[in-house]
């Protein structure tokens, strides 16, 4: 196993987001890898950091004010609010007619093809396969790269406590 860098990390993330990336030995351009719902799943995570869950259950979404929408989070974490810019357009469709876009897309069937999108290479934390869960490291990562302060990520990500940002900060992700 060879442990990615924070960089790398990223260029994953971005390659399942549809976001531009940096081809890597072995990787074909990604070309129809996964459909235009999951794609916009991914970017959604790419650039909020939500739970899969947070993202999947519309039900934890409303409006509150003009392109101010907030998310009920989950496993007791602080809850949030986004600005429309931080999420995607069919994203913002769907919390304002409260209709669930990712309907079909159940956690095991989004990891499958989060798996397909990162062959050739297989993504893992401290020995566990890492699934989804992998944007949510990524944003993290990102802020504290960006030099956010521990208190600033905390908020962003919803978290209850500065240790459990510790722990995304100091999580190693490596490829087989």
């Amino acid at each position: 196993m060879q442990l990615l860098s924070n960089s790398e990390i990223n260029n994953f993330c971005r390659r399942a987001a549809g976001l531009s990336f940096d081809l890597l030995p072995g990787w074909t351009s990604p070309q129809n890898i996964t459909d235009s719902y999951l794609s916009d799943l991914f970017l959604n995570l790419y650039n909020t950091g939500l739970r899969f869950v947070e993202a999947f259950e519309i039900i934890r979404w409303s409006e509150i004010a003009t392109d101010t929408y907030y998310c009920d989070t989950a496993k007791n974490s602080n809850n949030r609010t986004f600005n429309a810019s931080e999420l995607t357009s069919l994203f913002i469709n769907a919390i304002k007619s409260q209709v669930n876009i990712y309907d079909f897309c159940r956690y095991t069937t989004t990891n499958n093809w989060l798996s397909r999108v990162f062959l050739p290479y297989e993504l893992y934390l401290t020995g566990k396969r890492l699934m989804t869960h992998v944007f949510r490291h990524n944003k993290v990562k990102q802020m504290f790269d960006a030099d956010y302060t521990l208190a600033e990520i905390q908020t962003y990500i919803g978290e209850v406590s500065q240790s459990n940002v510790l722990l995304y900060v100091n999580s190693n992700i490596y490829k087989k």
